[in-house]
């Protein structure tokens, strides 16, 4: 009788032991479940929050126009020799990055112009007296092309800040027709264009169908 009844209670204790382990294994797998369940949303909560990048800065660009689109169009032949036009421009932060200049052949496609761009230098015959910091001449142009020069290089976004000349002549045609380029009406006012010039002197009646571009970098 004695042993029957300490095989019970032996029994009982071993019941009760494997209950407590059963008991503890529950807990610590809630414990671990938890603490996954928290890095994971605390990882998603890290992805998906979103990032702020500063707005981009743009270049901004200038264009000088030597003309005002009224009236008619006219075209001005620059065979004749000494024969040019010009425009006195400044350059007041960035870079004169091109220029371009609609410019008529006479229909034969034939003959060339050079265009040019000086330092200025106390006035118009000083200046073009100088040695040029762009010139380019452009031969057998399609009629009525539009002429294009890029000042920027590999080292440089265009010609500094600054006072300049723009100049276009040295006509040439074999066939003796003409090659120049279309004129408009004058500019009454343009922010950085001081003045137009026609064989070396001011006009105030003709504008050139061209225009300039200046570049300011993005800071």
């Amino acid at each position: 009788m004695k042993l029957r009844l300490l095989a019970l209670c032996l029994v009982s204790i071993m019941s009760l032991g494997i209950l407590a382990s059963c008991g503890a294994e529950e807990v610590e797998s809630t414990e671990d479940t938890a603490a996954v369940e928290t890095e994971a949303e605390t990882e998603t909560e890290t992805e998906t929050e979103p990032e702020t990048e500063a707005p981009k800065k743009r270049d901004k660009h200038q264009y000088i126009d030597m003309y005002l689109e009224e009236g008619d169009r006219t075209p001005i032949s620059l065979l004749t020799a000494g024969s040019s036009v010009g425009a006195r421009i400044v350059v007041a932060e960035g870079f004169l990055e091109e220029a371009e200049i609609a410019c008529p052949s006479w229909n034969d496609n034939v003959g060339s112009l050079t265009m040019k761009v000086f330092k200025w230098n106390t006035d118009y015959d000083t200046t073009i007296a100088g040695e040029p910091v762009f010139s380019q001449t452009y031969v057998d142009y399609a009629d009525n092309e539009i002429l294009y020069a890029e000042f920027f290089t590999e080292e440089s976004r265009g010609l500094e800040a600054g006072e300049y000349l723009w100049w276009l002549g040295d006509g040439v045609d074999a066939n003796n027709s003409g090659v120049g380029l279309w004129s408009y009406k004058c500019p009454t006012e343009m922010e950085g264009l001081v003045e137009l010039y026609h064989n070396g002197q001011v006009t105030t009646t003709s504008g050139w169908h061209g225009s300039l571009t200046i570049v300011i970098p993005a800071e």
